[in-house]
């Protein structure tokens, strides 16, 4: 609950700091935000999995089942670490937190040019890819932190940002690209490495000294505070606990229903099409997905910000219930419309989360976010054994429509009481 003391602001127990923005010169901010574009841009390489496999595949050093295992332990050690991770986050800052991730990167990406260029044996393949994994959380935690300074465009850049994240997935295509070109990707990953050195140098010269929360003032009087500092800034929900759990819920079964129809999209596009036309189909999509996806998470933080948290998750279901409709349609024409349905349905999905965790407290971002992400990420590894019940009945895609449907139910009503326990802001008495 609200309570003034000595002009201090306290919420459910805890001081909170507002932020006083006139601390961070716009030079500065620009200065980050181009600095933070790229260093996301390439943090997530090994998104676009899929041509990258391809490359792997091509070099015949590791088998389609070493690499398959190498990804499985890779996610589910990012499951398992996300939460750490933010806590991490909230204790020792964005600047630490951003050097730890570069440094994995670094060495996970040296180490992946180690295994192809020298044949190393598949336990070291796995670590390599387990550093990237690692990575990912402290790099993009460390980076969504920072959107709360920019007022006025906090929410539109996390959706910039979170669709940045995804749009990543294309340098998987220029690997595969550069390999159909006879550059090896040992050579591919000691590029990559370096940038990631850079980057770790730029750090330490872009990152302000003291984390921007903490280098804030701790208290604000009541009177500096204007009725829009009250609207976008004190955005702190009287039922965290509550909110944040029904969040979770909300992230546990979207993610699960969404990722089960990738993972099974092939095996339905194997049904309608030969080997050669769905490959086709699949590369296709998968240079559509992340771009259309980051163009879709801008629309939804541009959505937030204009309109509110609420009126972009009631856009986002509207494009859920098209998704939902559209792919139970068993053919091929009708399934491509519902594909792009779906990449606006989950890139909005994710930009929401994002933007509803920073807005539960400000102040635990990484926490919550690590909360939220980490117990998703393990529900979802749930997705393989649905998967392989739907491969297994006699009619593959009549298993997959089946689970898909009753997937996508709960996932739209779990949605709905989200929408009922969204954070409100609260008024501050003059």
């Amino acid at each position: 609950m609200y309570e003034q003391i000595n002009n201090s602001f306290i919420f459910d127990n805890e001081k909170i700091s507002l932020l006083n923005l006139t601390l961070v010169s716009n030079a500065r901010k620009i200065k980050w935000i181009i600095f933070a574009s790229l260093f996301l841009f390439f943090s997530g390489i090994f998104i676009g999995f899929v041509p990258i496999k391809s490359v792997i595949l091509h070099s015949k050093i590791y088998s389609e089942l070493d690499i398959d295992l190498a990804l499985v332990i890779s996610l589910t050690l990012m499951s398992i670490t996300t939460y750490p991770i933010g806590l991490f986050l909230d204790k020792y800052g964005s600047k630490i937190t951003a050097i730890v991730g570069a440094i994995f990167q670094m060495i996970g990406h040296i180490l992946v040019a180690f295994c192809f260029h020298y044949h190393l044996p598949v336990p070291v393949f796995i670590i390599s890819l387990a550093l990237d994994s690692l990575a990912n959380p402290f790099v993009f935690t460390s980076i969504i932190q920072f959107t709360r300074i920019f007022k006025g465009y906090e929410d539109f850049l996390m959706g910039y940002f979170t669709g940045l994240w995804d749009l990543s997935a294309l340098l998987g295509f220029v690997i595969l690209l550069l390999d159909k070109h006879d550059i090896s990707i040992s050579i591919n990953f000691w590029i990559s490495g370096c940038i990631y050195f850079i980057f770790l140098i730029l750090i330490f010269i872009i990152y302000p000294k003291k984390d921007i929360p903490k280098i804030m003032p701790e208290v604000l009087p009541v009177d500096n505070i204007s009725k829009d500092d009250q609207n976008d800034d004190i955005v702190i929900s009287n039922n965290n606990t509550t909110t944040l759990i029904i969040t979770i819920i909300a992230a546990s079964t979207n993610i699960l229903s969404m990722n089960f129809y990738m993972i099974n999209f092939k095996n339905l596009l194997l049904v309608w099409n030969d080997k050669e036309d769905a490959e086709f189909i699949i590369h296709g999509f998968s240079i559509l997905f992340p771009t259309i996806g980051f163009i879709a998470a801008m629309l939804s933080g541009a959505i937030t910000q204009k309109f509110g948290l609420k009126r972009s998750i009631i856009c986002m279901n509207i494009f859920q219930l098209i998704f939902g409709v559209m792919s139970l349609i068993p053919t091929y024409e009708v399934h491509g419309s519902a594909f792009f349905s779906y990449i606006f349905y989950r890139m909005m999905f994710y930009t929401s989360i994002n933007v509803c965790v920073s807005q539960i407290n400000p102040h635990k971002i990484g926490q919550n976010l690590g909360l939220v992400y980490g117990i998703s990420s393990l529900i979802n590894l749930s997705n393989y054994g649905f998967s392989l019940l739907a491969n297994t009945m006699e009619n593959i895609a009549f298993g997959f429509y089946f689970i898909h449907l009753g997937m996508a139910i709960i996932a739209l009503v779990s949605t709905v009481f989200w929408i009922c326990f969204l954070p409100k802001p609260i008024d501050i008495p003059k």
